[in-house]
């Protein structure tokens, strides 16, 4: 363990500063810290300073910080999911009479240069962050959140262009006034759709009442909206569930986009083709056509996928006799398979392609409710062009310790972690079948590593830490003699990678998944990741009084 010296330099620092005048920071103390996780640093944002603390590693262990200023009354941070961006949303003032009083704002942290803060003024304090995977977009909402002022229009976006810098217009304002009064709820960006005037994504908006399509590209076209249902027939309280989306085909003979969308109760699957229009611009050269297909129960997962005969909209339906459907979009022609247990869940292994070659895809089905202790995977390679499926052939099913609790993609290595209600974790290789089985005497929680080669493992508030190889799940133990509330693993300034064990005082872990850290002392010890060894880590007690004012 290195880092005596460093810790008495900080005492002496802090008893210096005691001695005299000190800046009123030196008397705070944090209430809730949130954490950026960039492929290079680690971002610890103090929403009591509004302030974040940059961490970043280099040889031998070090860490150098830097501070930098955030907004005021900060409500989330979100990290990409490349980790090459973290987000900070904060309202401001929340009474601004001055004329240097703080508005609501979006702070973007960037990896390489994190220190250099982008600042994109906001013209509303809304509470809810979507993000672009492809990293060109970030729109705030509304969403169900009760924060924010007192009266807010919840039909209003905020877009924000990640690839222009802070402007008079940049982030714009848009109102989505839906036909019958539904609000966002969801945002889902589109892969690139092969579009009649030329291949571009698309943002689904899903509200509480129907669906909207909006072209990001050409924010002169008006929205468009998917109902759901006939509102002038059907009374039912119907919102939407989810959504699946089929890019197409290039070419004037090439198949049109579709959308389809589940509800929370009703037996149809809404099927939207997304044909030409045939209209001049400002008009969207789309038109949307809808189709019901019925499947006999609520589903609970859709998805398009490849199949032998062609790319089909594959529905699950859990209740009752338990049932997945392949649909054939062009005519509505459905096959059939029945399953021996409720599925609820499905993930392509391969992942959807428009064109797929006509060779099917295997995918994976689980269900979380807690009664089915084991996962499938449906062969797709073999289904008829008519009459239905056979299960027996098609599904081969791998019985699990427990019911499944949990599913992680991991997907630069296309492995799935799963967890089940015994705590046991399977590393689980979809494309060859295989698994590898690690029990566990506690509630883990597993950290990655941006490659997607090994994992971290430590149940919070506890002293255990491990890595472990994904590649056939290797265990090494790390040795930490402090309660571990999460870990981080960074690139290091040398080429190196470093991992980053965060330790809090008095206060619990953030659960599975969560980007807060509350607590009132916070230290770290770091190791290196590829060799990690207690020996040559270091320690760094009371972070957050680095880079305070003297």
């Amino acid at each position: 363990m290195r880092g005596g010296i460093r810790l008495f330099a900080m005492a002496g620092a802090v008893l210096l500063n005691a001695c005299g005048d000190r800046a009123a920071e030196w008397d705070s103390t944090p209430q809730l810290l949130y954490m950026g996780r960039l492929r290079d640093a680690v971002v610890l944002v103090d929403t009591t300073l509004h302030r974040g603390l940059i961490m970043k590693a280099g040889a031998e262990q070090r860490l150098d910080f830097t501070a930098v200023r955030l907004g005021k009354r900060i409500v989330s941070t979100t990290t990409s999911a490349d980790r090459e961006r973290a987000f900070v949303l904060s309202q401001g003032d929340e009474v601004r009479l001055r004329a240097n009083d703080e508005g609501p704002a979006l702070s973007v942290l960037e990896a390489g240069h994190a220190e250099q803060v982008k600042r994109y003024e906001l013209p509303d304090a809304l509470t809810s962050l979507a993000l672009d995977p492809a990293g060109r977009y970030a729109i705030v909402y509304a969403g169900d959140a009760t924060g924010g002022r007192f009266i807010k229009n919840p039909n209003e976006l905020i877009i924000v262009d990640l690839a222009a810098a802070p402007s008079d217009v940049n982030p714009t304002r848009r109102n989505l006034p839906s036909n019958i009064g539904g609000s966002p709820k969801r945002l889902t960006f589109t892969p690139p759709l092969h579009l009649p005037a030329g291949d571009r994504r698309l943002l689904v908006v899903e509200t509480d009442r129907d669906v909207m399509l909006l072209d990001l590209e050409h924010p002169d076209r008006p929205e468009v909206s998917l109902p759901v249902k006939d509102p002038r027939t059907d009374s039912r309280a119907l919102s939407p569930a989810g959504i699946t989306v089929d890019p197409g085909q290039s070419g004037s003979e090439g198949r049109h986009p579709a959308l389809a969308i589940r509800t929370n109760a009703d037996d149809n699957v809404i099927i939207y083709t997304l044909g030409p229009s045939n209209k001049e611009p400002p008009e969207n050269d789309f038109i949307a056509t809808p189709n019901a297909a019925v499947v006999g129960g609520v589903p609970s997962d859709i998805a398009f996928v490849n199949t032998n005969q062609g790319p089909r909209l594959a529905v699950l339906v859990p209740s009752s006799t338990p049932t997945g459907f392949l649909i054939n979009v062009d005519d509505n022609h459905t096959l059939t398979a029945k399953f021996t247990a409720g599925y609820q869940v499905m993930s392509p292994v391969a992942g959807f392609a428009s064109d797929g070659g006509g060779v099917g895809d295997q995918i994976m089905l689980w269900s979380t409710d807690g009664r089915t202790s084991s996962i499938a995977f449906w062969d797709l390679n073999k289904v008829p062009p008519v009459g239905n499926l056979d299960a027996l052939k098609s599904i081969e099913t791998l019985n699990l310790n427990g019911s499944v609790a949990s599913v992680m993609s991991i997907p630069e290595r296309n492995l799935k972690i799963v967890e089940t209600s015994t705590r046991a974790l399977y590393v689980l290789d979809p494309e060859q079948h295989l698994t590898n089985a690690l029990s566990t005497t506690g509630n883990v929680t597993l950290r990655y590593s941006r490659e997607g080669d090994r994992a971290w493992a430590f149940e919070p508030s506890q002293k255990g830490l491990a890595q472990i190889a994904l590649a056939g799940a290797h265990i090494v133990s790390v040795d930490v003699d402090r309660p571990v509330a999460d870990v981080v693993e960074i690139e290091r300034s040398d080429g190196g990678r470093a991992l980053l064990a965060l330790h809090t005082v008095g206060t619990p872990s953030p659960s599975e998944g969560a980007s807060s850290l509350p607590g009132t002392s916070i230290g770290v010890t770091v190791f290196d990741a590829l060799a990690p060894d207690a020996a040559e880590s270091r320690r760094y007690a009371a972070v957050m009084l680095e880079r305070l004012a003297p």
